[in-house]
């Protein structure tokens, strides 16, 4: 955690400004005693395959790095995607969970097989600091669709971002 904090302080010193807002994009982070490039080739296996880009934590934007560095675990992926929300505007039953989103969980699965912990998915709408609002929340591998759905437009909960720490069942 003290690197991510050095690194933003070193990009700022640098001239490099954060962003001021961001939307549309997703987040994976955990601990692992894994490497890095095997986590990285891991991550972009998995999840390339359903249209998202895989950008690791210093390739991303300062302005993501801040806005979320209360949630970051010793491994931090972007995952941008500006439809990964689409699906929502249509999800009306939270026990029919479109096909994308099974895929994705899907993909989920796999990847906490691995030798990973703490695993939290991040789901961006919109972000900016002092701005909009954060929702946190836990749940088991098993809960992830029915977390998700709370970003449907008929769920009546819609929060800007949705933070899902994954616990072991």
């Amino acid at each position: 955690m003290l690197n991510i904090y050095i690194n933003i302080y070193l990009m700022e010193s640098m001239g490099i400004k954060a962003m001021e807002n961001f939307d549309y994009t997703q987040f994976i982070t955990f601990d692992s005693t894994l490497s890095s490039d095997i986590l990285y080739a891991k991550m972009k296996e998995l999840f390339e395959k359903l249209g998202f880009e895989v950008t690791a934590y210093d390739e991303m934007d300062i302005g993501k790095k801040e806005y979320y560095q209360d949630y970051w675990k010793e491994h931090v992926y972007e995952l941008p995607n500006d439809f990964f929300l689409e699906p929502c505007s249509d999800w009306k039953d939270k026990d029919v969970v479109p096909e994308e989103y099974e895929k994705f969980l899907h993909k989920m699965e796999q990847l906490c097989q691995m030798d990973i912990q703490n695993v939290c998915l991040i789901i961006c709408s919109f972000a900016e600091k002092g701005r909009t609002k954060d929702e946190i929340v836990f749940t088991t591998k098993e809960g992830i669709a029915n977390e998700i759905f709370k970003m449907s437009i008929h769920s009546w909960v819609l929060p800007d971002n949705l933070i899902i720490n994954i616990i072991e069942s």
